[in-house]
């Protein structure tokens, strides 16, 4: 029952699952064709470790796991066996170009299409829970971040950064809108603190539970500015007394809001 109602999501074939509908390709097919060919396109996706996606699709689990290889999950139907995917190829597989572009004269591969599990696309309904967009050597962007976050970026320098803490996921979401090369955020815990990631694609996406990610378009409605300046001054109620240990730069303090 579960299973015909995960299909029920998706162009027939499909199964749905992680926000997206999932096909096999025919051997040797890309995924970007195989998604077209259902008015879907694709939407790249590497599921968790020990969840791959093959033998959900296949509806049994072939005679043999190998190991992770490409970008997308590859079955190879003449043998029985398959691969499972990761964030970064190896270099022998030739999955150099956009991964929807990939193909195998021997694979059927595991196609993550855009939709299924459809709701709303208001923010928050629009995050895309337990996801993590990976910078995987590539996706990352780094900018001047020192408006938005004081601390937890990378190597401790906020003006050329891809990540700082946020106590809260809209605080992202909303940075990510306001910066030009920002198209996805991340948003979850790392090493006991909630961080806030920003990215120039969605295409190091894995499964990581606790982890929120979403587009540009998913954000929070912007504050209005009395609001902004409420909580302002409300950080400043440690300066009133003067410099202290609470309210180190009185300088700084008397930029606040500017």
């Amino acid at each position: 029952v579960a299973l015909v109602a995960a299909r029920a999501a998706c162009p027939p074939g499909g199964v749905s699952a992680n926000g997206r509908c999932w096909y096999l390709s025919d051997v040797g097919a890309t995924c970007g064709a195989t998604c077209s060919a259902r008015g879907l396109a694709y939407s790249h996706f590497v599921a968790k470790d020990g969840e791959p996606m093959i033998p959900r699709l296949l509806g049994r689990s072939p005679a043999t796991k190998q190991f992770a290889w490409g970008r997308i999950e590859c079955y190879v139907p003449s043998a029985d066996r398959f691969h499972p995917a990761k964030a970064v190829p190896d270099s022998n597989t030739d999955d150099k170009g956009e991964a929807a572009d990939w193909k195998l004269d021997v694979c059927q591969m595991a196609c993550a299409c855009s939709g299924g599990e459809v709701g709303s696309s208001e923010y928050p309904a629009c995050a895309q829970q337990n996801e993590v967009l990976r910078h995987a050597g590539a996706h990352a962007i780094f900018v001047d971040l020192s408006s938005h976050g004081a601390q937890g970026c990378w190597q401790n320098d906020c003006t050329n950064t891809d990540k700082f803490n946020a106590v809260d996921m809209g605080i992202c979401a909303r940075a990510c809108g306001q910066l030009e090369e920002c198209t996805h955020w991340s948003y979850g815990d790392q090493d006991g603190t909630h961080k806030c990631f920003f990215r120039k694609s969605d295409a190091g996406r894995e499964q990581a539970d606790g982890w929120v990610s979403g587009s540009k378009a998913c954000a929070p409605a912007n504050l209005p500015d009395a609001a902004i300046a409420l909580a302002a001054s409300q950080l400043l109620v440690p300066c009133d007394g003067g410099k202290s240990d609470a309210c180190p730069d009185m300088a700084r303090a008397g930029t606040t809001g500017k």
